[in-house]
């Protein structure tokens, strides 16, 4: 598109071969980029004409690119009347549909009309919101999500026949996404459940862009997917793997008659249903999909009448998973080979399966580190794949596609040789409940056997997992594992397992267990073990240190510390309540606090402060967005008043995670100097024996003010 000094803008093409260039049309202004059509004779855009109003309106024109053809079909005002006397705009962009598009049979452009009115919340004076019991979602949501409240319309036109549609109309609650193939459009309504509570369930329905008929197909869903070339709708019901045959209507479980569980049982929330454990791709042809157990991948038909198992993964509690070379090839198909990833869950080993059609799996590789981000080159049988331990860090190797060695061509720590680099293992033992569970221990730095040293127990959900991972020292603010190992900590990472409204209490099952089992190696001095956890870490330390008086020191930062109080707060990151944090995700408490208020007041930590032992560090951002700072004034509140050790570091201006580097700095500072204080003996620090005379300057300035103006008595 070219805008000469004077006149209309000229859309001109070029052959690349011959570099010779030719106008094929022009209009007041090109309101989007050209289109190319499928057979790349054709191209669509967005222009603006002057009607004979000498207004310049906005339409849809398709161009020929050959010599002498130039414009082949225009849609200019006729589009107006999807809008039904509404202000509009033509081209709006909409998500899972885009702003134009050509179907894949190259007969229609689908495009997004959007509708230009003033929502509700904006016609209000400036300064106020209305915050209705009707309402979702609430006011703090809608603010931040402005094109949330956009309504919007999906249209079809059809050059040659100059049929034009109105697929669907979509906006708060109801989106839309273009199955593979362009012939349906998939509509998602939440409408009929409003307001969401739980889980957000949708009713689904399928549009057909060649007349635009609508057809309900699965109610009360949260996910519906498509499969490769648009044929079969996909869904996760009732701990089952369905498919929907838009062609014949027919819907099959895929996964009914199968042993294996592919619902996500190790995932303990308040949900009405579990969620899946996941797929991978559909084949190019839609002859199969790859579904998901615990451990296995399996092969599925879309009808449910094949179905192989590709791994064996379970005998070994080994978890394989699809793994993608390249995210932009086309989607595999019966003779493509597939690669999985694997885990070991046992010992934390990493490794990589190829299946070939024609020899079955064979293992690529199978090492106790870490490995990720296996790639292939593309014109050649080679790959490179990046690998890591607790003390290499991350490089890439390079191998041949018989990988039976690996060769290192980056090295991105050389100065790491300089220092003592703590080395990692893994601890087993079981809950207090009989259930096995992993830790990982870390290392100090320049470990001397025989020597008891002080011990770092660092929390959040399961952290096993992290065996074999590399930490770089990092002054982030939260805990850094490599930090804490130079200072000669050891570091435990204890997995957690969760009970239904015991998310506290049932924790505490978990850690005391994994200190002991540390204890028992005779490396660690029993007097010297403290606590330490961020956001639901930081929870599990404030409630842990109520409930035992194993700990010698705690740091709890950004803890929920009230969970009645948390409940009802709104999550300002997203302008959501917290409740369905609580009731379906990570609080893991079932019943609503004014029903059953029992789980609420005994999982938290301000209602059993008072029996705290343990001295506690909070580290808190004042505009903390994701746990509201007025939880740790709660904590401190409590202990304060009942007499026990604590002290509240409060950043100004700081979220859930530091953003300045100095005040990440010091927070880590401070972290380092209290755990050395109590758990090495080292002299404790000016900050940490009273805070009056460590008043902010602003505080001082105020103090100097009254001082300078005599006694305050005489104020009235």
């Amino acid at each position: 598109m070219v805008q000469p000094p004077e006149g209309p803008q000229r859309l001109i093409v070029a052959d690349l071969e011959t570099l010779e260039t030719r106008e094929i049309g022009e209009a007041e202004c090109f309101d989007s980029r050209p289109l190319w059509h499928p057979d790349g004779e054709q191209l669509a855009v967005i222009r603006r004409v002057t009607a004979p109003s000498d207004t310049a309106r906005a339409g849809l024109a398709v161009y020929g690119v050959a010599e002498g053809v130039g414009l082949l079909h225009a849609l200019d005002q006729r589009w107006e009347a999807l809008c039904a006397a509404r202000s509009c705009v033509l081209g709006e962009r909409i998500r899972g549909v885009g702003r134009l598009r050509w179907a894949d049979d190259g007969r229609r452009l689908i495009f997004g009309v959007g509708l230009t009115g003033v929502a509700a919340d904006e016609a209000l004076p400036e300064g106020l919101a209305v915050w209705h019991w009707r309402d979702d979602p609430i006011s703090p949501r809608r603010q931040r999500q402005r094109d949330g409240s956009k309504l919007l319309i999906v249209a079809a036109w059809s050059p040659e026949e100059g049929s034009l549609a109105n697929l669907a109309e979509i906006g708060p609650h109801r989106s839309a996404q273009l199955l593979s193939g362009e012939r349906h459009l998939l509509v998602q309504d939440a409408r009929p459940y409003l307001p969401h509570f739980g889980e957000r369930w949708h009713d689904f329905h399928v549009v057909d862009v060649t007349d635009g008929i609508a057809v309900p197909v699965v109610t009360r869903q949260e996910e519906v997917g498509g499969s490769s070339t648009g044929r079969y709708l996909m869904y996760f019901r009732d701990d089952q793997w369905w498919t929907l045959d838009l062609q014949t209507g027919r819907v099959v479980s895929l996964t009914g008659d199968l042993s294996a569980p592919f619902n996500d049982y190790t995932r303990v929330s308040g949900r009405e249903q579990d969620q899946a454990f996941g797929h991978g791709q559909w084949a190019a042809d839609d002859r199969w999909v790859l579904l998901y157990s615990r451990f296995d991948v399996y092969r599925v038909s879309p009808d449910g009448g094949r179905v192989e198992r590709l791994t064996q993964g379970r005998e070994n509690r080994i978890r394989f998973r699809q793994h993608r070379l390249d995210w932009h090839a086309d989607p595999p198909d019966d003779t493509s080979a597939l690669y999985f990833s694997a885990f070991n869950e046992q010992d934390k080993s990493h490794g990589y399966l190829r299946y070939n059609p024609d020899e079955g799996a064979r293992w690529l590789l199978n090492q106790p580190r870490r490995l990720r981000f296996l790639q292939k080159a593309e014109a050649a049988d080679a790959f490179v794949v990046m690998a890591e331990s607790a003390t290499e860090s991350p490089n890439f190797h390079f191998t041949n596609d018989d990988f039976h060695t690996l060769k290192r061509v980056t090295n991105t720590n050389p100065q790491q040789s300089a220092f003592h680099w703590g080395g990692d293992e893994l601890l087993h033992y079981e809950s207090e409940r009989g259930q096995p569970l992993q830790g990982r221990l870390l290392y100090p730095a320049g470990y001397e056997p025989g020597r008891r040293y002080p011990m770092v127990v660092l929390i959040y959900e399961d952290r096993s997992d992290n065996l074999h991972s590399y930490h770089p020292p990092r002054l982030s603010g939260l805990f850094n594992q490599r930090i804490l190992s130079a200072e000669e900590y050891f570091v435990l990472e204890p997995d957690i397992a969760y009970e239904l409204n015991r998310p506290g209490l049932s924790s505490m099952e978990s850690i005391r267990p994994a200190v002991r089992a540390a204890l028992d190696t005779g490396m660690i001095d029993p007097d010297a073990v403290a606590l330490v956890g961020h956001s639901w870490g930081g929870y599990q330390t404030a409630f842990a240190i109520t409930q035992t008086d194993l700990f010698s020191a705690a740091i709890a930062a950004a803890p929920v510390t009230n969970l009645v109080s948390q409940y009802n707060a709104v999550y300002r990151r997203t302008g959501q309540p917290n409740a369905n944090i609580f009731e379906t995700g990570q609080g893991r408490l079932t019943s609503l606090f004014w029903e059953t208020p029992g789980p609420y007041l005994a999982n938290s930590p301000v209602f059993h402060a008072h029996r705290s032992n343990t001295p506690l560090l909070m580290v808190f951002g004042t505009d903390d967005d994701a746990v509201d700072f007025s939880q740790g004034v709660e904590l401190y509140n409590v202990m304060r008043r009942s007499q026990r050790p604590v002290v509240m570091l409060a950043y100004e201006g700081e979220g859930h995670s530091f953003r300045d580097q100095d005040n990440r700095e010091d927070a880590t500072r401070r972290k380092l100097q209290w755990l050395d204080h109590h758990l090495k003996g080292a002299e404790g620090q000016p900050w940490m024996s009273g805070a009056n005379q460590f008043m902010p300057a602003t505080m001082q300035r105020a103090a100097a003010y009254v001082d300078s103006a005599g006694s305050d008595k005489d104020t009235p």
